[in-house]
């Protein structure tokens, strides 16, 4: 039969602590701590529920808080993505000490509701990351030898409907005095830059990548972990890859190549820099992933085709992509009139 006790206990702060210990088969089972009394013993007596419930179907009680969850996701994720963690920490704020088995589909739209006048993919980005903090304790609930849950409260919540169709790339005059304000401020954020607009790559695949995942007789860099989990070898061009060179004889080879000053485990976000530079140059309205649209734009208006532009890009799908194809055909009209008018002027 299943007990419990709470024990109080004074911090050296003068801070008070209630710590709720669940008894079984005549041992201590579990404990958990909390600042009221109150939620100590709600625990207490949802977990001894939990225990009868298991005795009497042989399903595993549920003992994981969306608190312990979270904790648990952010140490096992293998990405990059630092916007994702704070996301995480923000419904782990919202949930508590809640048990992940208790949280229902309702619970999760009210947790979403503060995003709603945010842009759609804004908020179906905060969906997507508590579908997968779930989805992680479902897989959880596979693997381990504690109580998880089986279904995911969030699959029959809906995504917001998107319009993603926003291109801004440089004009001329806006990408010199942008390399010109870059270039001055110089370091280690002039190559992260210039590795942006030159490969296309997302920030967070260009400021975590290691020495050693630069090919520098190659000209390559290899980004294993992408949003969509697809590898990418991105091509360096010659000016930049010289840059890299120019650092790498300084560098320990070992570590990252945009590493922290404070951290060295961790990557600069080079905010302070970013802005600056875009004051300088006096260009409004440009945020670093538009950077990718730049490299895009430039693509297309070469003349590379909508498929050339997503290798390098790396899009899955072509979809995201097709925002280009107006360019490339505005940019193909303009040299057909230019070509036809000098080639026929002389006979009209």
């Amino acid at each position: 039969m299943a007990g419990s006790f709470i024990t109080k206990k004074t911090l050296k702060n003068g801070d008070v602590r209630y710590k709720a210990t669940i008894t079984y088969q005549s041992r201590n089972f579990k404990t958990q701590t909390f600042r009221l009394k109150r939620d100590a013993s709600d625990w207490a007596s949802r977990f001894i529920s939990n225990i009868e419930n298991f005795a009497a179907t042989g399903k595993r009680p549920c003992d994981v808080s969306f608190e312990e969850l979270a904790d648990q996701y952010i140490k096992e994720w293998q990405g990059t993505d630092a916007v994702r963690v704070r996301y995480v920490l923000r419904f782990k704020e919202y949930f508590g000490n809640k048990l992940i088995n208790k949280i229902t589909s309702s619970d999760c739209r009210d947790s979403l509701r503060q995003y709603e006048t945010l842009k759609p993919s804004t908020y179906n980005k905060h969906k997507a990351v508590l579908s997968a903090v779930f989805k992680f304790a479902q897989q959880k609930n596979l693997d381990s030898d504690r109580g998880y849950i089986e279904h995911n409260p969030m699959n029959s919540i809906i995504s917001k409907p998107m319009k993603n169709e926003r291109v801004r790339y440089l004009s001329p005059a806006e990408k010199k005095r942008l390399l010109s304000a870059c270039k001055d401020i110089g370091g280690k954020f002039y190559l992260a830059f210039l590795l942006a607009l030159t490969t296309g790559q997302r920030k967070s695949n260009i400021l975590h990548r290691k020495w050693s995942d630069i090919d520098l007789e190659r000209g390559l860099i290899d980004i294993r972990e992408t949003k969509n989990d697809d590898p990418i070898m991105a091509p360096i061009p010659d000016f930049v890859l010289k840059l890299l060179n120019e650092h790498a004889k300084t560098e320990d080879l070992s570590g990252l190549i945009f590493a922290s000053s404070v951290d060295k485990s961790v990557p600069s976000g080079f905010r302070k820099e970013w802005k600056q530079a875009r004051e300088v140059a006096k260009v409004d309205n440009f945020t670093w992933h538009d950077m990718r649209h730049d490299v895009a734009s430039a693509l297309a208006m070469s003349g590379a085709t909508i498929i050339e532009i997503a290798d390098i890009l790396g899009h899955r799908s072509l979809q995201s992509t097709k925002r280009y194809a107006h360019l490339s055909t505005s940019h193909k009209a303009k040299v057909l009139s230019r070509t036809m008018n000098e080639s026929l002027e002389a006979f009209i």
